[in-house]
């Protein structure tokens, strides 16, 4: 019976790439139980950008321990992206105050974020207690800085530059809140300090040399200090436009980018984030005016070249898009999502080697990638490879074990390598996930019946109809169920049920002629056989089920006759080619099997199955 079993594999491995540039975690939905459970629900609310829903679970941790610094430190950063500075500050206030030594507690150890900056970008992680505590010092300045409060600003500043004096960024930061302030003198030597830290840093050699042009009158020092600061202040605004958009208020966002713009016009990080606003809006012509623009000031900007790859993929360019990905790679070779994005590219070019490659590299770069997982478990499942497929969906549920579609592929591939046992498993979490499909009842009492248990399939398939009553496919394995146990009344009502429900599958009669068969009806059996095979075949599965009966009945020359007219009327299956040139190979015509492979290569030369087909090709010989 191999062309059943064939015919099973092609089914379960008939997958499609997922298409996204990125997946971010889902959230558990059953309410947290304890103060870790909040901590970890807050900070995957913090990685997926749900800023109000992070506040709320940092603060069930608080309320169960007070003393839980890195919670009043992420509900800062929450508070700070929601634009809400002063209960930012505060938060971070007290975090800064839990870390002193005399206040250290079990749960400093857990992992923190840390703010976003001025990019849209993901956070980084602290490493060290010190950089926490020098972080800590930084997000309340920071706070102070965009509020104008210079003096406490510098206070902070200052205090981040006692736990690390080399943060070249601090001085400058500094120098910026001596420059409002007008003490030109402290705003000299703290941008000299960063100059001495970072020599090539333009934008500090910049702000040195606005500083010393400053030399006029007592007034009209005032007026070039303001100009500078407002100059400067164009951070402000971005950063303003930065949260808005965060919050999906992209008109408000907008309007502080331009804002940004007036007072730094040449800008290539504004414009950036200007088009993706665009972007968003799905003004793509806009967008990337937008894109140019930042690539002008900024011809190395890896950024603008990643917006403008995702783009092109919009406007269904897949060459300018590989263009502007390799840019990307090549000025940025640990921008993982760079990667990820060509290897999509590429899998929708045909290239599945380099995919593959590419996919690879993202997992080097970010061990925890679970869509790169999930996608490498496709590829490998396409290409027939159910060993290295169902290592990867293992990985990829390793990551994030409330993926639905995974569960179901992976129990799918089981069952293509008889692990019945496994796919059941499979299916009970599935089922966890969404008790009320019925699909997913049905394929579980599809595999308790494959593992010779038909109780447990007919309970299965009984719950799928109470779900659903209307699914033929559902009566036709209920039949067969029924059947197993020598139910034949009961089967051969489940299988005219499937046939009222849908007269036109050749498969339904078939079975229903089986059944009759073991009732000793013969006259009955054969008029069902009759219907099955006149019944005209228009889809492929019709076709399948054609060659399925005539293959039951060992007649090779019919099912050879009927893939041949399904492949006429559907050139583009890959399926109808591959179980003819098995056919030809269980009639010991090695040949012509390799021939039939060769034309379906021939006329789809990037099909996914190419890789294994060759494979299969190489075995018949020269």
């Amino acid at each position: 019976m191999r062309l059943k079993k064939i015919i099973t594999l092609l089914a379960c491995l008939a997958f499609s790439i997922q298409f996204q540039l990125s997946l971010p975690e889902k959230v558990q939905s059953q309410q947290p139980n304890s103060e870790t459970t909040s901590y970890e629900v807050g900070l995957n609310y913090l990685n997926n950008k749900n800023y109000v829903q992070a506040v709320k679970y940092f603060k069930l941790v608080i309320e169960e321990n007070p003393n839980n610094s890195p919670a009043y430190y992420n509900l800062g950063v929450a508070y700070k992206e929601l634009g809400m500075s002063a209960e930012a500050k505060i938060a971070f206030e007290k975090a800064f105050t839990l870390r002193s030594p005399s206040n250290s507690n079990s749960h400093n150890n857990l992992t923190s974020k840390a703010a976003v900056d001025n990019k849209i970008t993901e956070p980084y992680h602290p490493k060290t207690e010190t950089n926490a505590k020098e972080r800590d010092y930084l997000d309340i300045a920071n706070i102070y800085f965009d509020s104008k409060q210079y003096e406490s600003a510098i206070e902070y500043y200052k205090n981040a530059l006692k736990v690390n004096p080399y943060n070249d960024f601090a001085y400058y930061k500094v120098s910026k809140s001596y420059l409002a302030l007008e003490n030109y003198t402290e705003a000299n030597i703290n941008i000299d300090k960063a100059l001495k830290l970072s020599p090539l840093n333009k934008e500090y050699d910049y702000f040195k040399s606005q500083i010393k042009n400053a030399t006029l009158t007592r007034g009209e020092k005032k007026s070039t200090a303001t100009k500078i600061m407002n100059y400067y202040n164009a951070d402000y605004y971005n950063q303003k436009g930065v949260e808005s958009y965060r919050s999906a208020n992209l008109e408000k966002a907008e309007e502080y980018f331009k804002k940004s713009l007036e007072i730094k016009p040449n800008s290539a990080k504004v414009y950036n984030n200007l088009a993706s606003i665009e972007y968003m809006k799905d003004n793509l012509d806009k967008s990337m005016e937008y894109n140019l623009k930042a690539i002008k000031y900024y011809p190395e900007y890896s950024d603008a070249y990643y917006n403008l790859a995702l783009i092109y993929k919009k406007k269904n360019d897949p060459i300018k898009e590989l263009e502007c990905l390799n840019r990307v790679i090549e000025l940025s070779s640990s921008n993982y999502q760079a990667f990820y994005s060509r290897a999509i590219a590429y899998y929708a070019q045909g290239e599945f080697e380099k995919a593959k490659s590419d996919f690879h590299k993202v997992l080097e770069l970010k061990k925890d990638h679970y869509a790169t997982y999930r996608n490498l478990a496709i590829i490998y499942a396409n290409e027939l490879n159910p060993d290295q497929a169902i290592e990867y969906y293992l990985k990829a549920l390793m990551h994030y074990d409330d993926d639905l579609d995974s569960y179901l592929n992976l129990a799918s591939i089981y069952m293509s390598v008889d692990k019945s046992k496994e796919a059941i498993e499979c299916y009970f979490k599935a089922i966890n996930i969404k008790p009320d499909d019925s699909g997913i009842f049905l394929n579980l009492g599809k595999a308790y019946l494959s593992s010779s248990n038909p109780d447990n399939a007919l309970e299965s398939f009984k719950k799928a109809s109470e779900l659903n009553s209307n699914d033929p496919e559902l009566y036709n394995y209920l039949g067969l169920a029924y059947q197993y146990k020598g139910r034949y009344r009961d089967a051969r009502n489940a299988f005219i049920e499937a046939i009222t429900l849908n007269p036109d599958r050749p498969i339904f009669h078939y079975n229903l002629s089986q059944c009759y068969l073991a009732m000793n009806n013969n006259d009955k059996s054969m008029t069902e056989f009759q219907n099955a095979i006149k019944i005209a075949p228009k889809t492929v599965q019709d076709y399948i089920d054609l060659a399925k009966i005539f293959n039951d009945r060992e007649m090779s020359d019919y099912v050879i006759r009927v893939l041949h007219q399904g492949i006429n009327a559907h050139p583009d299956s890959e399926t109808l080619y591959i179980l003819l040139a098995d056919m030809y190979e269980k009639n010991g015509d090695t040949k012509t099997a390799k021939q039939t492979l060769e034309e379906l290569i021939k006329i789809k030369p990037k099909a996914i199955l190419n890789s294994s087909v060759k494979y299969k090709m190489s075995t018949y010989g020269s």
